[in-house]
């Protein structure tokens, strides 16, 4: 009677756990459904995509192609100075002379032309044409008739400069600057996108983990029910004291919070990839379904050397810091040359012809007997240069500080690219160990559950011994995603970032 009891009492348990077995896998189910529908359904998002949206839709972005486009006709502009310059004038006036005797009035008509150049050694040639038309009526009758008398004159000027502002170097000082700062805003704007790209990989990857590590605290959380469930029926049967269960419930408390927290790391990281991806936060909160995973892969023969070489050859920062020390060089130069006189050779020719009418004052124009030449030095000295040798040392001070910057960058560089290869390096070290820690500590908690099961171990170790499974696979979610980082940074701190995405400066 007593066994008949007790084998009707074991099948009214049997049939309570399989009872609860069916509610906690109902409760199972619906959280991830939820958390299926929460983190899975949505806009599905590559790191392609990702860049793609953040160099459309980033403002700083804009601006900058604003300025380089500015500095470009800034260029544009100063590249003029060789361009010939055409000058006319035309007039039309009056005069009135009286003498003793009569009164006169003079009609005038002038046509002054010119066309000068600019040589790019820094000599000027200028040609010059002056017409001038004169007709004068008298007043009164009787007096003498009208007098008409025309003029034409050519002129022809060369003026070379002997010290100041000799050389194609010194005149070209503006155009070369000029074209060194285009070139320079060219890539500020490359690297505003290397920025814009590292950075939204990096988003990508929060989110990625964050995500990762929810599930991580979900299975954690279905593991302490599950042990909650377990313990429940040896407390049941008597095999356990109370505050075994207690403490299995208080893990539970305490997992469904961390469940919460990583919920809200979620939401926060996927914020911040939206406003940084589109420009704006969506009013509906659609979960971005990230459809890169993370590629662990080594690197292969990767020597020190090269890398800083390879950064050398492409990190912007270096070469905006040679064109800044070139700049620099060549306005020392300029104002070298300005510190001198100033000494110009000028030849002058001119042909003229006079006549009463237009056909005499052509004749006398191209007769060629009516003309004129000049040669001369004009010298020219401020007292004591001050104002030249003042400038020229402050270019001198420019050109030693821009040699220093271009030090202080490359040993930057250097340390950047040794601090995150080592980073990779170390990456790729540490993401083996943690799956190793990983298997080891399921290995593990599973030893335990069937030491807890057979009345040897406590609900405690237990616990324990899943919350470090737990810690393994964060650490692990944690070495892989940091790795697709650190490789991120790498390519960053080497300059070829947009080289490994074939993204182009427009």
């Amino acid at each position: 009677m007593v066994a008949f009891t007790m084998i009707e009492l074991n099948k009214e348990k049997k049939m309570v756990k399989n009872q609860l077995v069916l509610i906690v896998s109902i409760c199972l189910l619906t959280t991830s459904i939820f958390v299926s529908n929460v983190y899975s359904d949505g806009s599905p998002l590559s790191i392609r995509d990702v860049i793609q949206h953040a160099l459309e839709n980033n403002l700083q972005l804009k601006v900058d192609r604003i300025s380089k486009d500015i500095q470009k006709e800034n260029y544009n502009a100063v590249s003029t100075i060789f361009d010939p310059k055409v000058k006319a004038e035309a007039s039309v006036g009056s005069t009135s002379s009286k003498t003793e005797r009569d009164t006169f009035r003079s009609d005038i008509e002038k046509l002054d032309a010119s066309v000068s150049k600019l040589i790019e050694n820094g000599d000027t040639l200028l040609v010059s044409l002056a017409s001038k038309r004169q007709k004068t009526n008298p007043y009164l009758p009787g007096v003498i008739g009208t007098q008409t008398n025309i003029s034409h004159n050519l002129a022809i000027s060369y003026k070379k400069p002997l010290m100041k502002g000799k050389g194609k170097d010194v005149v070209t000082t503006e155009i070369q600057m000029e074209k060194n700062n285009l070139m320079s805003e060219i890539l500020r704007l490359e690297q505003k996108m290397i920025d814009t790209i590292t950075l939204a990989q990096v988003y990508y990857w929060e989110l990625y983990k964050s995500k990762e590590q929810l599930i991580a605290k979900i299975k954690s959380l279905e593991l302490a029910r599950e042990f909650l469930k377990t313990t429940q029926e040896k407390l049941d049967m008597g095999l356990i004291a109370n505050n075994e269960l207690l403490q299995a419930q208080a893990e539970v408390a305490s997992r469904e919070e961390a469940v919460i927290i990583a919920e809200n790391t979620v939401k926060n990281n996927q914020d911040l990839l939206v406003l940084y991806t589109y420009g704006k936060i969506q009013v509906k909160e659609d979960s971005l379904v990230l459809t890169q995973k993370p590629l662990f892969e080594k690197l292969k023969m990767i020597q020190t050397e090269t890398q800083i070489q390879k950064a050398m050859d492409f990190r912007i920062d270096y070469q905006i810091a040679k064109f800044v020390l070139e700049n620099a060089m060549i306005s020392y130069q300029y104002y070298k040359n300005q510190s001198l006189p100033k000494v110009d050779l000028n030849l002058i020719l001119s042909i003229n012809g006079d006549g009463k009418s237009n056909n005499v004052a052509n004749d006398q124009f191209f007769s060629g007997d009516n003309y004129s030449g000049q040669i001369g030095i004009s010298f020219e000295y401020p007292w004591k240069l001050r104002r030249d040798k003042a400038n020229l040392a402050k270019a001198m001070h420019k050109k030693n500080q821009a040699e220093l910057s271009l030090e202080k960058i490359k040993q930057s560089i250097v340390l950047d690219v040794r601090k995150t290869l080592r980073n990779v390096l170390s990456l790729e070290k540490r993401f083996a160990s943690t799956k190793v820690a990983q298997n080891l500590a399921e290995e593990k908690l599973k030893m335990e559950l069937d030491r807890f099961q057979s009345g040897y171990s406590t609900s405690y170790n237990v616990l324990q011994f899943q919350r470090d499974y737990t810690d393994a696979m964060v650490k692990n979610i944690n070495a892989s995603v940091d790795y697709q980082i650190a490789r991120v940074n790498l390519e960053q701190s080497t300059g070829v970032t947009l080289d490994v995405h074939q993204i182009e400066v427009q």
